[in-house]
């Protein structure tokens, strides 16, 4: 059922501060593995090597202890570089598990998927496939959800910063919404999980620089969660930020995801309240324009 302009008032949307509760993520950093990457064909050979040295074992080797000492201590650097990158992305993750377990990943997500770039803080996107076969699920299922929300807000924190197209809010008047799009920023990202893995987040946050764990009240607020736990992870003054959100408005981003048009989110979403959604949605830097979709 088209909708009309004139329905939506442009007088509510503003742009002033409207305040939402949002974690920050200013302790997470990639500074420390930040390079230029490497053109296509010296990423290939990159894989490659990895692959190769992985596949090599000492008795392989000419039968001398330094070529088989060399091996080993090549390997070994190239786990521990490997692991003290998941250490920076995957901060959490290592609260959890602990060194040993977590070079033990490291070592097997080299195997599985090879570095692509001279950047380490582009890999590692896999680990949550490697969580899911892993026999550490039985004992913390949400495991593989803490790993893919912590690679969310890893991407988040590199995505560039984009400003809002202000001169694109005059298409809501006048224009048919059938035509009319929204689009977020390119640091937007959705995630649902049956577990608050939001709360298991915050609880393995260090407070001025130090880590201590109340397992007491992280145990009663896993006892009081219901339902699935819906997060917008979203960049806003360069820092990565997630937001607890409710079903509705889960739904309501995924279709903008799935390009669904003005008109056809209003006739799918009747009672959303868009006009506030979309005023806190561009004070808070989650939309980088409105567009009018061509035929």
């Amino acid at each position: 059922m088209p909708h009309s302009t004139e329905s939506i008032s442009t007088e509510s949307i503003s742009t002033e501060s409207i305040s939402t509760e949002s974690i920050s993520t200013e302790s997470i950093s990639t500074e420390p593995f930040s390079s230029e990457p490497f053109s296509t064909a010296p990423q290939i050979q990159q894989q490659h090597l990895v692959a190769k040295i992985f596949e090599m074992q000492s008795h392989t080797l000419p039968h001398n202890d330094s070529a088989a000492r060399g091996l080993a201590i090549y390997q070994n650097n190239l786990i521990a570089t490997a692991s003290r990158s998941l250490k920076i992305t995957y901060p959490v993750i290592d609260k959890l598990l602990g060194d040993e377990a977590l070079r033990l990943l490291a070592r097997q997500l080299l195997k599985k998927t090879p570095p692509a770039s001279g950047d380490w803080a582009d890999w590692g996107e896999d680990l949550n496939e490697l969580l899911i076969a892993s026999p550490l699920t039985d004992e913390y299922p949400f495991l593989p959800d803490i790993a893919t929300l912590e690679w969310l807000l890893h991407q988040t924190s590199r995505a560039p910063e984009t400003a809002f197209k202000s001169e694109t809010l005059s298409l809501l008047v006048g224009t048919p919404l059938e035509t009319l799009m929204i689009q977020m920023t390119a640091s937007v990202q959705l995630i649902e999980s049956d577990y608050p893995i939001d709360v298991i987040w915050r609880a393995h946050q260090e407070t001025h620089g130090q880590f201590s764990l109340d397992t007491n009240h992280l145990a009663e607020e896993l006892n009081r969660h219901q339902g699935p736990c819906r997060l917008l992870i979203y960049q806003q003054h360069k820092q990565p930020h997630m937001q607890r959100i409710s079903a509705t408005e889960y739904k309501w981003i995924r279709d903008i995801f799935e390009d669904h048009n003005l008109d056809e989110l209003l006739d799918r979403h009747p009672n959303f309240e868009f006009s506030h959604w979309l005023s806190t949605a561009l004070e808070n830097q989650k939309i980088e324009k409105l567009y009018i979709k061509r035929t």
